[in-house]
């Protein structure tokens, strides 16, 4: 068996987030999320291994080892087991997985190791599922895992990579690919992201915000119609590559995302981000479920320096500045004798 690396990039999500879990975009007739893939990609490697599979994670310094029969062991790495036992390969596997970021990052990371995962395991069976086929399987894989609601729109950003406009409805999903390679180099000039030191977890926001719309809370049914509006709006920002209107929609979208759940937004991530804007910056909203993990924001290339040594220094917060740089490039996979994409 040849030996393969998967790699796939993390997301940042401009706007629409949350859009992507099922049910919500059905309850609002349709949703919208836009999201920019990251050169920050994690990496699997998939070797032949001998008696049992075993799955050993480098970030978390935790290895997993189980056979295709052995019933699913609760944990940190559950849900590549799970992808394994769902491929059921007729080989023994050895599985390394790694991630250039910190866990709770906000930016998916967990989700690309595990679309990575399938999508190696994918080629080694030889099933040959599509990818819209491997992201639905891996969405369901996740929910078993975690035992709460999932979506969609960080393994899309995995496999597409790019800047993405993705819609869901009631057909499922599909993805307009915004063709603006040429605005790359201006909105990383912009960008400045930020992890705050502190991670967070998705699941229980992102059931608390599900389950209140189910509940019929005005103010969070409100919020979620608005920043569908938005989403489409950022993506006309994106197309005609206005960087301030993509200020402009950020910030509304994380106005409206304030009023959703009480700790997407704590005091802590507050007093950042209006000392940054007093700093000269234009906009900024957190990423993923927030409540931690990382904050995007945009700063005019002037007043970086300044915004960056105040979020470096522990009066910030003294998380971490991590690179933004956007990759047209989605999931690759390279084996030891040739390279297939």
């Amino acid at each position: 068996m040849n030996s393969l690396e998967i790699t796939a990039p993390v997301r940042v999500d401009f706007a629409g987030g949350t859009l992507d879990i099922y049910p919500l975009y059905l309850l609002l007739e349709s949703a919208f999320t836009l999201n920019v893939s990251l050169e920050l990609k994690v990496k699997v490697k998939i070797t032949e291994g001998e008696k049992l599979h075993k799955i050993t994670s480098c970030d978390l310094n935790k290895h997993l080892e189980f056979g295709n029969e052995t019933p699913i062991i609760k944990g940190d790495l559950e849900s590549f087991q799970r992808a394994v036992k769902f491929f059921s390969p007729t080989k023994t596997l050895n599985i390394t997985l790694s991630s250039p970021l910190p866990a709770g990052s906000g930016l998916g990371a967990s989700s690309a190791l595990l679309i990575a995962l399938m999508a190696g395991l994918n080629k080694i069976t030889e099933k040959n599922y599509s990818f819209t086929e491997l992201i639905d399987y891996t969405a369901n894989i996740e929910a078993q895992s975690l035992k709460t609601l999932t979506g969609k729109q960080d393994y899309i950003a995995s496999v597409y990579g790019g800047i993405n406009f993705i819609k869901f409805g009631l057909k499922g999903w599909a993805v307009e690919a915004l063709e603006i390679q040429d605005f790359y180099k201006t909105l990383e000039d912009y960008v400045i992201l930020y992890f705050t030191g502190k991670s967070h977890s998705s699941g229980k926001v992102n059931w608390e915000v599900v389950k209140a719309f189910l509940d019929g809370k005005p103010s969070v049914i409100s919020a979620f119609k608005e920043i569908k509006k938005i989403t489409k709006h950022m993506k006309e920002a994106f197309i005609t590559k206005d960087i301030q209107a993509i200020a402009y929609w950020l910030n509304a979208e994380s106005n409206y995302r304030k009023s959703l759940y009480t700790t997407i937004y704590p005091v802590w991530v507050e007093e950042i981000i209006n000392d940054v804007k007093k700093l000269g910056g234009f906009a900024a909203k957190v990423c993923g479920a927030g409540g931690g993990g990382s904050i995007l924001f945009i700063v005019p290339p002037i007043n970086k320096e300044k915004v960056i040594n105040y979020l470096q220094d522990n009066k910030g917060g003294g998380g971490e500045v991590l690179p933004f740089k956007i990759t047209p490039e989605g999931i690759k996979i390279i084996s030891s004798k040739k390279e297939d994409v």
